[in-house]
């Protein structure tokens, strides 16, 4: 029985282990901030829409299989975007203006392939592919909703290697969320261990 599960799990050992490059293989970690942008649609609530940007990070870590192909897991924190104004109310009479405030906050977790295109031994270009765990909070005055899922994430990237172990990142990462709609613009550090 150990002979037929050897030889069953031969060929997968080859691959993965074919995958892993001498020199390349190695984890990393790193951080990001930047602007994420908000579409929601508040209208459940009594209010319109945000279509703002505010500020969000993210920590993440990985594993670099070879020079063209790395796991990545990624937690979010997309901040808090707002809105104030007035709503006219004509209700058959006189105009009635309402003040409100509207915000919106909201959290993830994805889980990414990525796929590297070194151009140089500085730089490197990426593209990647995945899935976004998200949730959000919203409200207007004193109206509250909540909304959640699971929706694809993307993402393209720049980075600089200062030296072997620390890169420059910049990166544009999209997410396939309903409600709020969001993306993101992050600069950050990477921390390379081989």
């Amino acid at each position: 029985m150990r002979l037929i599960i050897s030889i069953l799990l031969l060929p997968v050992i080859s691959i993965v282990g074919g995958m892993v490059t001498a020199g390349y293989a190695a984890t990393y970690i790193g951080f990001g901030i930047g602007s994420v942008h908000y579409k929601t649609d508040l209208t459940s609530l009594g209010g319109g829409q945000i279509d703002d940007n505010g500020t969000g990070t993210k920590i993440y870590g990985g594993y670099t299989f070879n020079k063209y192909i790395a796991a990545e897991l990624a937690a979010y924190n997309f901040s808090e975007a707002s809105v104030n104004g007035v709503v006219s109310n004509i209700n058959g009479g006189p105009v009635n203006n309402i003040p409100f405030h509207a915000t919106v906050k909201s959290t993830g977790y994805a889980a990414y392939a990525v796929a590297n295109y070194p151009l140089s031994k500085k730089v490197t270009l990426a593209a990647k592919l995945g899935v976004l765990q998200w949730s959000a909070d919203l409200q207007v005055n004193n109206k509250t909703a909540s909304s959640s899922g699971t929706d694809l994430a993307y993402g393209l990237q720049a980075s600089y290697n200062f030296t072997r172990q620390l890169a420059g990142v910049a990166e544009w990462e999209g997410f396939n969320s309903a409600n709020p709609k969001l993306s993101l613009l992050s600069v950050g550090l990477r921390l390379n261990f081989k």
